[in-house]
Order: structure tokens, then C-alpha cells, then sequence
């Protein structure tokens, strides 16, 4: 089955129908709605935290298990109609406040293979959990993770922003792009471009082959949204939105000269 869009909501992972003008209104996200979906809802969704009765989070109450979110735009397979999800640590991060070390605390921090149909986990793959190995505080630093930290520039260089092309074939960089402000996400196209933002409110497209600025529009806010391309009567369309993150703010605090606004907007762009 088709989906052209897959939306993520933090805990659930849920996808709706193809995005044309007779798709079905998607219903607003409540609690309610989240506690107990309608089966009408939703095409398919998964929960990204064990349910109760579980042992993968020791002893902690279903109630405390928060913050295992579905911040990533998925990727959708349509051969094996499997839908690609990573997921975001726990709160508090360091898990000797949430039951022990040694618990996996299924779902958090890894990638889901989700079915695209029923939403049922086919696969799973943990990530690197740098968080256990950083000191935790309950009043300073990220203080939703409980984590202390400090942000700072890699010794010996100035440019905070990257952007790197690496060869599939051979695990090689073809070409690297750097510059002062922070790169945010990408998105390729079938025409060989690039297009993407950094948190000055820079959003441009790049060769795909080379690297080279191609053109460039400064929308005034960090583009802290994830671009999309999409297609409406032949026409092909760029999306994307700015606005403010914690981790925008994070990268503009260690640019000071850079001085963003932060405006919440959504840009279209037409393709020639």
C-alpha cells in the first residue's frame, strides 16, 4: 500500500492515508486519543514504549516511562512495506535513575522496523547510548534528560556547520561543505540536489555531485524543520519550516555574531 505521508507524534508512531484531496481529515492528538485510538483513527500505529507488564524497565510504573519519542521523519520501503523509525533516549537519560544500567528499555534509542500495515515491530536496532557516560544533574544542563553538559567548538577549527557527501560504494567523502552557522537537516531529490537550512536562516540547494551553492534564500529564522519535496499537478515543490529547537539555540550560542530571528513559518518553493 501507498502511504505518501507517515506522520510521527511523541510515543506513537502512526501513518495516514495518501495526501490528496480526498484524504480523510487526520483527527487532532489528545491524550484521550493517544490512551485508547479509535481503530478508524489511524491507518496504523505502535506505541515506542513496552506496555505494562513488560520487564525491560525493571520496576519503573508505566506512568514514569516518558519520553521515548518519534522525532525522526521516517522512511517508508515500499517493496517490503516496512516503515523506519528511530526514537529518542529516555527522561531522565541516565538510566541508574530509571531502574538500572543493565534494563534495555525497549524502545528507546534505536531504530524500529515497523510493518506498514499493522504497525507490528518486525526489527529492532539499539544505538549508541553516549548518555550513560555523562554526569547527571537534576537542576542544570538539559535539564529534561538530567544530564550536564556543555557545548563547545571542536579544538582547532571555527566552522560549526557540515555537510558531507559519502560514496555508498566505498565509504569515502566525494566532497565536504563547511561554513560558520550550524547545518540542520537535508533532503535529496531525483534532480541530483540538495536542499537544506542552517540555523542563520540560510536555506539553499547544493550540486549533488560537487557540493556547489546553486542558489540560496535567507528566510530569517533557523530552518530547523526537516525539508520534504513533493508533486501537485506535474509541479514539483520544496517545504520546509523555521522556527525555534533546543538544539538551534544550543548551535547559536556558540556563533554569537550570528543573530537569527525566530519566527515560526512555513516556506514553499516552486522547482523550475
Amino acid at each position: 500500500m501507498m502511504r505518501l505521508a507517515v506522520f510521527a507524534v511523541l510515543g506513537l508512531v502512526t501513518a495516514v492515508g495518501p495526501a490528496t484531496a480526498q484524504a480523510p481529515a487526520v483527527p487532532p492528538v489528545t491524550d484521550a486519543l493517544l490512551q485508547d485510538p479509535a481503530p478508524g483513527d489511524w491507518l496504523m500505529w505502535r506505541r515506542t514504549l513496552d506496555e505494562p507488564g513488560d520487564e525491560t524497565w525493571g520496576g519503573v510504573p508505566y506512568e514514569e516511562r516518558v519520553h521515548v519519542g518519534s522525532w525522526m521523519v521516517p522512511s517508508y520501503d515500499p517493496e517490503l512495506d516496512f516503515v523506519y523509525a528511530g526514537t529518542s533516549v529516555t527522561s531522565p537519560a541516565p538510566k541508574f535513575l530509571l531502574g538500572g544500567s543493565d534494563l534495555k528499555h525497549l524502545y528507546h534509542n534505536l531504530t524500529l522496523a515497523l510493518d506498514g500495515d499493522t504497525g507490528e515491530i518486525r526489527w529492532y536496532y539499539p544505538l549508541r547510548n553516549s548518555c550513560a557516560r555523562m554526569l547527571a544533574t537534576p537542576d542544570e544542563g538539559l535539564a529534561i534528560y538530567q544530564l550536564a553538559a556543555r557545548f563547545q567548538l571542536a579544538p582547532g577549527t571555527d566552522q560549526l556547520g557540515t555537510v558531507r557527501a559519502i560514496s555508498a560504494e566505498t565509504g569515502r567523502t566525494t566532497w565536504l561543505q563547511e561554513q560558520r552557522a550550524a547545518t540542520l537537516s537535508l533532503v535529496t531529490t531525483g534532480g541530483r540536489l540538495v536542499f537544506g537550512g542552517d540555523v542563520n536562516g540560510r536555506f539553499r540547494a547544493l550540486d549533488q555531485e560537487t557540493g556547489e551553492v546553486l542558489w540560496e534564500i535567507n528566510l530569517g529564522s533557523p530552518v530547523t524543520g526537516f525539508p520534504i519535496g513533493f508533486a501537485v499537478d506535474g509541479r514539483q515543490y520544496v517545504a520546509v519550516s523555521t522556527g525555534t529547537a533546543a538544539s538551534a539555540s544550543a548551535f547559536v550560542g556558540l556563533t554569537p555574531e550570528l543573530c537569527p530571528s525566530y519566527g515560526n513559518n512555513l516556506f514553499v518553493f516552486a522547482l523550475p
